[in-house]
């Protein structure tokens, strides 16, 4: 730490030790792990303007510490609580509580600060370079968490970040997380093996743990992924299961897709009678109660909800989906269509989201074929049969 932060304020090794009164070779002996008395330490950080903190001032923080890690884990924690604990240990983080601030810091900005700013990116390269300073658990945790912040925008960074962290071995919980991780990683490559794989390994080590919270998403994406594997009867079952949740959003969040296996199963109306009782409505709620709507033929209520949508959202891709099936309620299958259909497809390609992606080509494939340009309907039937 000492050198780490010598060397970010432009200071020799030689000026360091003029500074403290004490000789270069000692400098060298303390920046090369050597233990020295509080009293030297507070010395050299008094000459970087740092304030130092004895190992007796720290001991009484770690406890709080570890109490909002086990919070964070166990997800019974809110972004406002962990960071009034991260503002009241500022001072303390170039101390030997810094990789457990560390740590705590980049689990609130991947969980709860999804605003990509300086402060996050800066962030993230730090302690990515600073990991051998770490534990193999630690540097687990960070390598965790780092392929979790770059899921959704770098997916080959993600997967190699995860893999460094499954070959560092097997911890007590940072490990049934990192599976859970993995899963939902492996789920949106569509790599469907895997995920089930690495879901069911999260399971059984969270169920020993009894990380209820995490248990309860890890059977979620179970569910998920039997759906898009076809298998409705058994996600329909795990949803079902999941309803004794007690919080509204992750009742939501599970009606929504429990809905959606109603539909894929050709239930449509009760699909409809499970999607109206979402409490919290997020872009897939949209998605699927329009596309419901559109099955039974309630025309109305389907426009009603795209206008209810646009009138809240704030993503420019996900409203150009919701246009798309405003043209087919519409019937406006002119050139413009295609064009705008098109590039929706491929966006929602480049994310990712096979869900979406799948249903896009469909609606190509049926265009093609209404307009008779059976080369571009085989097309697209390929690029399906390689999105599966």
């Amino acid at each position: 730490m000492i050198r780490r932060e010598r060397k970010k304020r432009k200071i020799t090794a030689e000026q360091l030790a003029d500074r403290a009164s004490i000789s270069r070779s000692y400098i060298s002996k303390i920046e090369n792990g050597e233990e020295v008395d509080d009293f030297i330490y507070e010395k050299l950080f008094d000459c970087l303007n740092i304030t130092y903190h004895s190992y007796e001032e720290c001991s009484q923080l770690e406890s709080k510490l570890s109490r909002i890690y086990l919070d964070i884990l166990y997800l019974r924690t809110t972004k406002e609580e962990v960071s009034t604990v991260l503002q009241d240990l500022e001072n303390y983080k170039y101390s030997f509580l810094f990789s457990r601030y560390m740590i705590i810091s980049l689990m609130y900005f991947v969980l709860f600060d999804k605003d990509e700013s300086i402060e996050k990116t800066e962030f993230l390269v730090e302690i990515d370079k600073l990991s051998y300073l770490f534990t193999l658990e630690k540097q687990q945790i960070i390598f965790d968490y780092l392929g979790y912040a770059y899921m959704y925008k770098d997916l080959d960074k993600a997967g190699n970040y995860f893999k460094k962290a499954i070959s560092l071995g097997v911890f007590s919980k940072s490990t049934s997380i990192l599976y859970y991780h993995y899963g939902i990683y492996n789920y949106k490559i569509n790599e469907l093996c895997l995920a089930l794989f690495y879901c069911m390994k999260s399971l059984d080590r969270l169920g020993l743990e009894l990380n209820y919270k995490r248990m309860f998403y890890s059977q979620f994406h179970i569910a998920n992924i039997f759906m898009l594997k076809g298998n409705y009867e058994e996600s329909i079952d795990i949803y079902n299961s999941l309803m004794s949740s007690d919080m509204d959003v992750d009742k939501s969040i599970v009606l929504s897709n429990l809905s959606w296996a109603l539909y894929k199963s050709n239930q449509f109306s009760l699909a409809k009678e499970t999607i109206n009782k979402c409490v919290h409505k997020a872009f897939m709620y949209y998605f699927h109660s329009i596309l419901i709507d559109i099955a039974l033929n309630n025309t109305n209520d389907a426009m009603e909800k795209m206008q209810e949508f646009r009138s809240t959202s704030k993503s420019e891709h996900e409203k150009n989906i919701i246009n798309i099936l405003e043209n087919r309620i519409m019937k406006k299958y002119d050139e413009n269509y295609k064009d705008d259909l098109i590039h929706v497809y491929r966006t929602s390609r480049k994310c990712n989201d096979i869900e979406v992606s799948s249903i896009l080509n469909s609606f190509l494939v049926e265009y093609y074929k209404e307009k008779r340009a059976y080369k571009e309907v085989c097309s697209c039937l390929e690029n399906l049969n390689k999105m599966w």
